[in-house]
C-alpha cells in the first residue's frame, strides 16, 4: 500500500472517529488495496461506531504500512496525488481531443478538472446538512461516549460507583490489606468489570503470583466457576465443556485485557514503556511494593515505594490521562489493631512503610476483616480516603462457590455501613 494506506493507518492509530470523518474521504482518494482497507473501516465505523485498532486492521490487512508521521501530513499527500492523477487523465483526454483538433473540447476538459481540483480542496469547509451533520454529531457522540467509559475505572459496587463517578484519567486508588485477605481478587475486580461491561483496556502487572494464578483467578471470575476446581483443575468433562464455551465470548471482545509478569516488569520506567506500547485504559498493579527502582539505583523500602508511586502517578498515569489501582500492605501495627478488643482504628499511617501512598492516591479502600465465622460468605470494604472525602464503609458477597464480590443489597445494609460525605 501506498500513501492511501499510510493515512488510514494513522488515523486508526489516533483512534479518533471524529477526526477520521472530518477528512470526508471516499473511494476516489484511494488505490488498489487502499480500497479494500478503506471499505473495511467504513463498515467496522458503521457498525460499531467507532474506528478499529491497528492491530486488529493488521490481522486482515498484512502490508498495512507503519505509520510515522500524524494523518495530516498523508492527507497532503493524497491531495497531491489525486491532483496528479486527475491532471493526468485530464492531460491525456486533451491530447486525443487535440488530434481531433476538438479546441473547445480541450477547454471544456481543463475546466471540468480544474473545477474538481478546486471543490477537492475546498470540500472539507463545507457540511451538507442533509447527509453530514447528523453523521458529525454521531461521531461525535460516540466518541464521547468511549472516552468516558475507557478512560474510567469502575468497580461494579453500584454505591461506591456512583459516589466516586468512575476513577478517571490521573487517578491513583490503593487497595490496603494484610496478607493473605484476598486484595488479590479485589484488584482484578474492577479491570474485569470494566472490561466486561465499560469497553475498557485493562492492563493488569502481577509482581507477586505467577500468569497462570492471575488466569485461573480471572477465568472463576469471568466464567463464573468455582475457584477451588479450577486451581485443583478438578472439573469434569462436562465442564469442561462449559467452560470451553462460556470463554469463548471473552474471545469475541474487542478490547483486549493484557496481564503481565512482573518478573519482566520490575520498574516504574517498565510500566510507562508498556503503556506507550499497549496504551491501555486503565493500569492495575498487584503488589505494587514489590516494584523496583531505576536501574542503577540502590533504595530501600521506604524511599523505593515512594519514588515508584510519585513517578507513576506523574509520568504515567497524569501523562497518559489514565487512572491507576495499586495494592499495598497494612504494617504489623495494623494487624494489632485489627484484632478483637483493641478499640483503635487502622488509618492511612499503618500502610506498610510509606506515607506517600495515603497522600497521593485519590481512593485508598481497605480490607480489615479476618477470616471468621462472620466473614465467610461477606466482608466490609472500608473507604479510608474517598476521592471527594467520602467515608465509612459498605459490605461486599466473598462468595469463592459462585466467584461473587458484588455489593451487598445497599437496602439491607444501609442503617450502619451507609457511607457519607464529608464537608
Amino acid at each position: 500500500m501506498d500513501v492511501g494506506g499510510r493515512l488510514l493507518a494513522s488515523l486508526l492509530a489516533k483512534g479518533s472517529i471524529v477526526a477520521y470523518k472530518n477528512l470526508r474521504l471516499n473511494q476516489d482518494y484511494f488505490i488498489e488495496q487502499e480500497q479494500a482497507l478503506f471499505n473495511y473501516v467504513e463498515t467496522f465505523v458503521g457498525k460499531y461506531n467507532k474506528l478499529p485498532t491497528l492491530d486488529t486492521a493488521k490481522e486482515k490487512f498484512k502490508d498495512i504500512p507503519k505509520p510515522v508521521e500524524p494523518p495530516e501530513f498523508y492527507y497532503d499527500q493524497i491531495e497531491q496525488r489525486f491532483s496528479q492523477r486527475a491532471l493526468n487523465r485530464a492531460l491525456l483526454d486533451c491530447n486525443e481531443l487535440m488530434k481531433m483538433q476538438d479546441i473547445g473540447g480541450v477547454r471544456m476538459k481543463l475546466a471540468e478538472v480544474q473545477a474538481r481540483l478546486d471543490q477537492f480542496g475546498v470540500r472539507r469547509a463545507i457540511t451538507d446538512f442533509r447527509t453530514d451533520s447528523w453523521d458529525m454529531v454521531r461521531a461525535n457522540y460516540f466518541a464521547t461516549v468511549y472516552k468516558q467509559q475507557q478512560q474510567e475505572l469502575f468497580f461494579g459496587w453500584p454505591r461506591f460507583d456512583k459516589q466516586c463517578e468512575g476513577m478517571g484519567g490521573g487517578h491513583l486508588i490503593s487497595m490496603v490489606g494484610r496478607p493473605g485477605m484476598g486484595k488479590t481478587y479485589l484488584t482484578l475486580k474492577a479491570p474485569l468489570f470494566t472490561w466486561q461491561f465499560c469497553q475498557g483496556v485493562p492492563l493488569f502487572i502481577s509482581m507477586e503470583m505467577p500468569v497462570l494464578d492471575i488466569s485461573q483467578r480471572l477465568v472463576a471470575m469471568y466464567a463464573p466457576w468455582g475457584m477451588t476446581a479450577v486451581q485443583s483443575s478438578n472439573i469434569t468433562q462436562m465442564g469442561i465443556k462449559a467452560l470451553n464455551k462460556k470463554m469463548a465470548t471473552a474471545a469475541e471482545f474487542i478490547n483486549p485485557f493484557y496481564i503481565v509478569d512482573g518478573r519482566h516488569v520490575k520498574t516504574a520506567e517498565d510500566v510507562r514503556t508498556l503503556v506507550a506500547m499497549l496504551k491501555p485504559t486503565c493500569v492495575a498493579t498487584d503488589a505494587a511494593y514489590r516494584m523496583q527502582p531505576p536501574k542503577g539505583m540502590r533504595m530501600n523500602m521506604k524511599d523505593r515505594i515512594d519514588y515508584n508511586i510519585e513517578w507513576l502517578a506523574d509520568n504515567v498515569y497524569s501523562f497518559y490521562g489514565i487512572p491507576g489501582y495499586h495494592s499495598y500492605q497494612l504494617s504489623r501495627e495494623a494487624a494489632k489493631k485489627m484484632k478483637k478488643g483493641k478499640g483503635e482504628t487502622v488509618d492511612l499511617e499503618d500502610i506498610y512503610y510509606s506515607d506517600a501512598i495515603g497522600q497521593l492516591s485519590s481512593v485508598v479502600l481497605g480490607l480489615f476483616q479476618n477470616e471468621s465465622v462472620e466473614t465467610i460468605l461477606e466482608r466490609e470494604v472500608t473507604v479510608m480516603k474517598g476521592r471527594r472525602g467520602e467515608t465509612g464503609a459498605f459490605k461486599i458477597f466473598w462468595d469463592f462457590v459462585t466467584m461473587n464480590f458484588g455489593e451487598v443489597d445497599p437496602d439491607a445494609d444501609k442503617a450502619v455501613h451507609q457511607m457519607q460525605f464529608v464537608e
